[in-house]
């Protein structure tokens, strides 16, 4: 179900061309809390995740908020429970989720309710080690996905693997199944966070 027969379902509303002209006179005008919510999301922390249901790859998230806070109408609603919404709040709310998917899919993000709670907000983006430029870019990694290592001898070894012509003091590791993913290197041992990253794998 696309979103236009999601919402008509929604609303009940039988006059299509009635409610989606009120849409369309939505459309643009968050476009202010939409640019700062985008803002937001490019200079946030993401956190990585193993995300096993999709292929078994790696999945960047941030969470952005709830609907109660995020969404024009501050409400929660379905389209088999839905007394709690007017037709003209459906209509605000699908004019900013439209614009607001529409400008996180132009910034390389999507947007997604929570798996435990879909009143919960995510902003997602797949993982991309070119996106890491300095230690601080890192994501926030609570499942410790990403290994810091410093020891010599396992750097010596991990930099002839790699073949490393920078010859990096340590390195930032992520593995998959056994075999190395990324590999990122810094000068000395420190991993300070304003120190550049060096991708080398």
């Amino acid at each position: 179900m696309n979103t236009q027969d999601y919402y008509v379902q929604l609303t009940g509303w039988t006059e299509e061309r009635a409610y989606w002209s009120q849409v369309a006179a939505w459309h643009g005008m968050f476009d202010d809390d939409i640019a700062d919510i985008v803002r937001e999301v490019k200079t946030a922390q993401l956190t990585l995740t193993h995300d096993f249901w999709d292929g078994d790859s790696f999945t960047e998230r941030y969470f952005l908020g709830t609907v109660f806070a995020i969404m024009p109408s501050g409400k929660y609603y379905t389209p088999w429970a839905c007394s709690n919404v007017d037709h003209v709040e459906a209509a605000q709310d699908t004019a900013f989720w439209d614009d607001l998917t529409r400008a996180l899919e132009s910034a390389g993000f999507w947007l997604e309710n929570g798996e435990g709670d879909p009143c919960d907000l995510f902003v997602c983006r797949h993982f991309d080690a070119d996106n890491y430029h300095l230690v601080s870019d890192l994501p926030d990694d609570p499942e410790g996905l990403i290994a810091f290592i410093s020891d010599s001898q396992d750097s010596e070894a991990l930099r002839e693997y790699v073949t490393d012509d920078n010859e990096c003091g340590a390195y930032f590791v992520l593995i998959q199944d056994g075999d190395y993913l990324a590999v990122w290197g810094i000068e000395g041992f420190v991993p300070y966070t304003h120190k550049h990253l060096y991708r080398v794998l």
